[in-house]
């Protein structure tokens, strides 16, 4: 059952910038979906078409089944946390939390009862008091939070509510929305720019680019199954080998890069002009097209290049193509990121190869400067068509 829809939605602003180009779109009851992209992707006006602050020049919005295209923000059954947050300075938490309600018409005592419920919620009984500037940011935060959620709405609407936070009170905060999301069961939509964030929290991610979606789908999906070089390079860290096809066998391709190398790979989600990897459209694979190889750092198997004497064909290289039975690397540099170690590489002609492993999963007997092979299995290589 969907709780929000957007209908072939277009919003131009003056100067004829195109903010969002006919964007479709379906928002199940009770999910928590994301809009990602980067700046002037369309992500934020989007978010605000369905809260009603923008008006789309063509197209629907619909909640809850309802046309709620030309109604008034007040009139639309949300509840919205900026990314500025807005508080009012000169009101304390209680007040700041009461505000929606009191201008519903709520009375006091019914008002006080449900500002404060909201504030133990979000854990911050005891700070009813205070005032904005008082606070820390994190409790900025949870303070908003409450207040969009008081008036008890039916959609919850983030727009990058953590990007004034370090580091560490955003992580800790994305687990508590996740968790206040999950308890309260509203439907959520959430904008931000932050890939980590988008995987963290979301259970689907719409990938925003220039004014349209590129692709739908769970965290997992977007991650492992990229539907355009655009999602794999922006949902994450990517290895991308662009080059032309010499063979297709069913889901299995082989291409040859610009380098030289014939790597094999299987077919994306996106491959055939976006469309599902089932589709006839994949079709449009045939020998000699120009595609691109997606390769994730952790897909890349690193060896010392002396341990290819063993011959014998590896997954995912011919060795036509490697010369040595894989891509010949060098080194570049090692770098220690938390729990992964990093391994920057370079082919021959100058292409970088990121692979990471976690760390004490695998030690690897090679430094910077260290020849060495890259191999990857095909399953865990997608081909994608633009």
């Amino acid at each position: 059952m969907s709780q929000v829809d957007l209908v072939e939605v277009t919003k131009t602003f003056p100067g004829g910038v195109k903010a969002v180009d006919g964007v479709s779109l379906t928002v199940r009851q009770g999910e928590f979906l994301t809009l990602l992209g980067p700046s002037g992707c369309g992500k934020t006006t989007s978010l605000r078409m369905i809260a009603g602050f923008e008006q789309p020049d063509a197209g629907r919005v619909l909640i809850g089944g309802r046309d709620v295209t030309r109604v008034p923000p007040y009139e639309r059954d949300t509840g919205m946390v900026f990314q500025s947050l807005a508080l009012f300075p000169h009101m304390s938490v209680l007040d700041n939390v009461l505000y929606g309600l009191r201008m519903r018409g709520v009375s006091r005592t019914e008002a006080e009862r449900r500002a404060r419920e909201m504030l133990a919620l979000v854990q911050l009984s005891g700070y009813e008091h205070r005032r904005p500037h008082q606070l820390s940011g994190g409790q900025r935060q949870r303070v908003a939070f409450a207040r969009a959620l008081a008036v008890n709405p039916s959609i919850f609407l983030l727009d990058e509510p953590f990007a004034a936070l370090d580091a560490k009170i955003r992580d800790e905060l994305q687990v508590e929305l996740r968790r206040l999301q999950q308890r309260v069961g509203i439907t959520t939509v959430f904008v931000t720019h932050n890939q980590r964030e988008a995987m963290t929290l979301s259970d689907r991610i719409a990938v925003m680019r220039d004014g349209r979606i590129e692709q739908i789908g769970s965290p997992q999906e977007i991650y492992e199954d990229p539907a355009t070089v655009f999602v794999a390079g922006f949902v994450g860290m990517t290895n991308l080998f662009r080059g032309h096809v010499v063979e297709r066998a069913g889901r299995r391709v082989r291409v040859k890069t610009e380098e030289g190398f014939v790597v094999e790979a299987e077919l994306g989600a996106g491959t055939g002009n976006g469309a599902s990897k089932d589709s006839a459209a994949a079709g449009d694979v045939a020998p000699g097209k120009p595609v691109t190889v997606s390769v994730r750092p952790e897909s890349v198997r690193l060896e010392p290049r002396d341990q290819d004497a063993r011959g014998g064909s590896p997954a995912g290289v011919d060795p036509s193509g490697g010369g040595q039975g894989g891509i010949p690397v060098t080194v570049d540099l090692i770098r220690f990121v938390g729990e992964l170690i990093e391994y920057h590489l370079y082919t021959p002609g100058g292409q970088e190869i990121i692979g990471t492993y976690q760390r004490g999963q695998r030690t690897l007997s090679m430094g910077q400067g260290g020849a060495a092979i890259v191999r990857f299995d095909p399953k865990e290589a997608r081909v994608l068509w633009r």
